[in-house]
């Protein structure tokens, strides 16, 4: 479980395991405007304030993951910490049914089909397509990469 979850959870109202699924639910005030579901958040804070922003591949910083919005209701934003969920089909359309997803470099809280190259940048896959029953992807930890070093 990632540190962030452990220690920045001031900010959610609930999480809960079900079957092959961790989720959390935060109110929509605690999340970066303009979060939509798909994008994929780590845990910071706002001045004193646990705050959740989208997260990118351009820091070991911005890039530690806390999960992906399945969803946005009401005043609640639906976050799958580990495990499947059903992400926006047409994010991902036309890729293979098993293709990775990696944190982009270029737009904060998206995810590309090809892990980010240049020096400094954070190589961190965070879903993988998969089709089971009504989910199509599944939210994946992995190692963060920087350079080929582990950061």
């Amino acid at each position: 479980m990632s540190s962030s979850f452990k220690n920045n959870t001031t900010n959610i109202i609930k999480s809960t395991t079900v079957g092959t699924r961790i989720l959390a639910q935060v109110g929509i005030g605690s999340v970066e405007a303009g979060t939509t579901a798909g994008d994929v958040l780590r845990n910071g804070f706002s001045g004193g304030t646990s705050f959740f922003f989208r997260a990118g591949a351009t820091s070991a910083a911005a890039s530690r993951v806390f999960g992906v919005v399945e969803n946005i209701q009401d005043k609640n934003v639906n976050i799958v910490i580990q495990g499947l969920m059903k992400y926006p089909s047409s994010l991902i359309a036309g890729a293979p049914t098993t293709e990775n997803f990696f944190l982009s470099a270029a737009t904060a809280g998206k995810v590309q089909s090809y892990a980010p190259t240049p020096a400094g940048q954070i190589s961190k896959k965070v879903l993988q397509q998969a089709t089971v029953g009504a989910f199509n992807a599944t939210v994946i930890g992995a190692s963060d990469f920087e350079s080929g070093e582990n950061v």
